[in-house]
């Protein structure tokens, strides 16, 4: 799952009275509830946001993001949105337990540290030939008890 980042416009009309308040779902085809909603008002958009007083609070729905306000705005609003997942596991100050996944050819992960390989106090990983060959290599007395076994 990869988090998404784009420009918006939240235009000034549209907009839905919820008796005090206003709301407005914007349609974005890559929302849905799983995601958290990071809204950045550009600049040039800040005086209308303000004046609307546009809740720095937003809402991911299935296609669609939800913005409140006290007001509509007297001008569309231009913005970037990042749509995040939420992680598993900890972020700073989460609280919880992080699960580092398991890395495959493709994705970064953990690994298990096998027979004959080793790794150093600084994480740096290496392997030990002798005791590889040892396990790889078959001895003379090996190769002769085989051989008695095969012409017997």
């Amino acid at each position: 799952m990869l988090d998404v980042i784009k420009e918006i416009t939240i235009p000034s009309n549209g907009w839905v009275n919820d008796g005090g308040t206003y709301h407005f779902d914007l349609s974005v085809q890559d929302a849905n509830e799983n995601q958290v909603p990071v809204v950045s008002v550009s600049a040039d958009s800040l005086p209308a946001a303000k004046a609307a007083e546009v809740s720095t609070v937003a809402q991911t729905l299935e296609r669609k993001v939800r913005f409140w306000a006290k007001a509509p705005p007297g001008s569309d609003i231009s913005a970037t949105l990042a749509l995040l997942y939420p992680k598993r596991g900890e972020s700073a100050g989460g609280g919880q337990s992080y699960v580092l996944p398991t890395a495959t050819d493709t994705r970064l992960g953990g690994v298990k540290i096998g027979e004959s390989v080793n790794v150093s106090s600084d994480g740096t990983i290496s392997v030990d030939r002798e005791e590889l060959m040892d396990d790889l290599v078959a001895t003379d007395e090996e190769v002769r008890q085989v051989l008695d076994g095969i012409f017997d």
